[in-house]
């Protein structure tokens, strides 16, 4: 097996796609995981279970998205220095990030552990899911440093150019996850909280088979992922990785700001409209996670192009993204518009709840094809190391459009769940305008100071 891949060779038409798919799919899966534990729980537990699910879900999501963030910056850093062939900049970078991982999962699992319950009240969280909900988060947290540990081998493995092993990995990891849950949840009766022990135990795994496969399939070692620091490499990482992870955390938040708004309605029944949001957000996690996953491929890709100065193959990588992605787009809508009552009666909504989750679900559709617009260009940014700038964009488009649209529109004006959910497509509208903006001159810039460059050696060697 070709363990690593030189991304700054061939069509990329078809190189795109190729590295693309196995991002798409293991994000695709860790999303369908998600629908499934809610499933699972709503079939054992009932509606409260599904909407603790969905508040403790919201936190755990933003702490995810940020060790995601993070471990993307390793990306990047790492398939740079792979794609100028050097190896001796790879291994420090991947100490460097054994390090940097442990000293931020640590401090954060026992903060965020020690005081689920104030969060969660802060959430407005309904009383009939509060036990619930502090359950799977504490178990949740108990695990996170093997999320930690995964996302940044799988960032290691990403950097060299493989996506297919993280895929394989998450995969068996989704079909443990689920068995678990039927085992936690139905046969154990640990209500919620087996949930999320279900998904700590296939964290785990996911991490130890990772490190196998680097240590057995690769020239890394197992004293190479043992913490070590580079100064050189932790500026680079905390430099790309650090705006990443407060973009994602800050998406998250953004959503998890949403459901406060959501559990403040005046409506008869909170804790219908809650179960009915947390479906919904169910099914936008899963549908959203294909652009992103095109994004991180498409980043992944440009990185390596950046280090060995073939800029201009970056125009087509970004053209493509947003072909592929608009496409993935297309097909989500249309099962949100017309499969969307299908989706949440399998997750066990009827009645009110049924109701209100189909309503939301077909507002919040128009973002499949906004938020790759915005996604892509977002990529490509990324890959030049440009976080901070997209990190500036990703933050007013959802704190500064996202919740304060959904405020006016959903409690000001009354217009409920249904009106909320315009909220997330124009936040993504805003942030596509920004970023096209952004990327043109990126690229423009890179082109031509390699453009000057080629010049100026050029006339050097007539000389």
């Amino acid at each position: 097996m070709n363990v690593s891949k030189n991304l700054t060779q061939g069509n990329v038409a078809k190189v795109l796609p190729l590295f693309a798919f196995p991002y798409l799919l293991a994000n695709l899966l860790q999303a369908a995981l998600g629908i499934a534990d809610m499933g699972i729980t709503a079939m054992y537990c009932g509606e409260g279970g599904a909407a603790a699910i969905g508040v403790a879900s919201q936190i755990v999501y933003l702490v995810v998205n940020a060790a995601t963030g993070l471990a993307s910056g390793a990306t990047i850093l790492i398939g740079q220095r792979y794609g100028a062939e050097d190896r001796e900049g790879v291994r420090k970078a991947v100490a460097t990030l054994t390090s940097i991982s442990l000293m931020v999962a640590v401090p954060t699992a026992i903060g965020v552990g020690v005081g689920a319950k104030g969060l969660l009240g802060l959430l407005q969280t309904p009383p009939e899911a509060m036990e619930g909900a502090k359950a799977y988060l504490i178990v949740s947290m108990a695990g996170l440093p093997f999320v930690f540990a995964y996302n940044g081998l799988s960032a290691v493995i990403r950097g060299l150019g493989n996506s297919k092993i993280p895929l394989m990995i998450i995969g068996g990891a989704a079909i443990l996850n689920i068995g678990l849950d039927f085992v936690t949840v139905g046969l154990l009766k640990w209500g919620v909280g087996g949930a999320a022990a279900a998904t700590v135990l296939a964290e785990a795994l996911s991490a130890a088979v990772a490190l196998g496969f680097l240590v057995r399939k690769t020239p890394f070692r197992l004293g190479d992922f043992k913490p070590a620091w580079d100064k050189a490499s932790a500026k680079e990482i905390v430099k790309i990785g650090f705006p990443t992870a407060v973009q994602n955390a800050t998406a998250s938040l953004s959503f998890l700001l949403l459901t406060v708004i959501v559990n403040r309605l005046q409506v008869a029944s909170v804790l219908t409209v809650a179960a009915a949001h947390a479906m919904a957000t169910k099914f936008n996690n899963f549908a959203v996670l294909a652009p992103r996953g095109m994004s991180q491929a498409m980043a992944a890709i440009v990185a390596q192009n950046v280090g060995a100065k073939k800029f201009r193959r970056n125009r087509s990588v970004l053209l493509w993204g947003v072909i592929y992605s608009v496409a993935f787009g297309a097909v989500f809508v249309l099962v949100a518009m017309f499969a969307g009552g299908a989706i949440f009666r399998m997750l066990g909504a009827e009645g009110e709840t049924l109701a209100a989750g189909i309503g939301y679900l077909k507002r919040i559709s128009a973002d499949y094809i906004l938020l790759p617009l915005a996604v892509c260009p977002f990529g490509i940014l990324d890959g030049y190391g440009k976080t901070s700038l997209t990190m500036t964009i990703n933050l007013i488009g959802s704190l500064g459009v996202r919740v304060p649209f959904a405020y006016l529109i959903g409690i000001v004006k009354g217009t409920g769940l249904a009106g909320i959910g315009w909220s997330i497509p124009l936040a993504s509208l805003f942030c596509a305008i920004c970023a096209w903006i952004a990327v043109v001159v990126v690229l423009q810039r890179s082109i031509k100071k390699a453009t000057r460059q080629s010049t100026s050696l050029s006339v050097n060697t007539e000389s």
